[in-house]
């Protein structure tokens, strides 16, 4: 017999089963539920089933005209309660870990969250005579401004810059013509 006569093990789960190390019916028969479900294709439920008909399978078969071994009943419902308890203590310590996973992944999107809120500046509100709008202030207690005042404050920049440097150009050039009329003797 092979672990492909179990109900509902196919090839790929049989392959699966032999690459953990469950090549045999009575491997299979005597693993815990964790090391089934630890097979890719296989659930609890699945599990439990598929131990539960191997354990079916390799019991002792019975030959013509000899009754089966009669199993002690105590002895089996012990261990039939032993193996239930443990596999509910598996199950309830897979929910308690889902939980707890859970629980941390909302700690964690809730920090994200948290820190994605922008800071708030500080608000000054200006008397009602013009217009009645909130001015916003920076950090420093400073008023922000529009954007046409920034642009405007661009283009005074940009002027101030222009202007200097034609004021270097014009002292090169006043002082060249110094220097001609120097040379030439025509001064002031």
């Amino acid at each position: 017999m092979d672990i492909t006569d179990i109900p509902g093990v196919g090839e790929s789960v049989a392959a699966a089963m032999k690459e953990q190390g469950l090549g045999s019916l009575r491997d299979v028969a005597r693993a815990s539920i964790d090391e089934l479900t630890a097979v890719p294709g296989i659930g609890a439920v699945s599990a439990k089933r598929i131990r539960k008909e191997a354990k079916k399978l390799i019991t002792p078969q019975v030959s013509v005209g000899m009754a089966p071994p009669e199993p002690e009943p105590e002895k089996k419902e012990a261990k039939k309660k032993d193996d239930d308890k443990a596999d509910d203590k598996a199950e309830t310590k897979a929910k308690d870990k889902k939980k707890a996973d859970d629980k941390a992944d909302k700690k964690a999107k809730d920090k994200k969250k948290a820190e994605d809120v922008p800071k708030v500046t500080k608000v000054q509100v200006r008397p009602a005579g013009k217009r009645g709008k909130k001015q916003k202030k920076d950090r420093g207690g400073k008023k922000k401004l529009s954007r046409k005042a920034k642009k405007a404050l661009g283009r005074a920049k940009r002027l101030e810059e222009k202007a200097e440097k034609l004021r270097k150009r014009m002292g090169k050039q006043l002082a060249k013509a110094a220097k001609v009329r120097k040379k030439s003797g025509l001064s002031d």
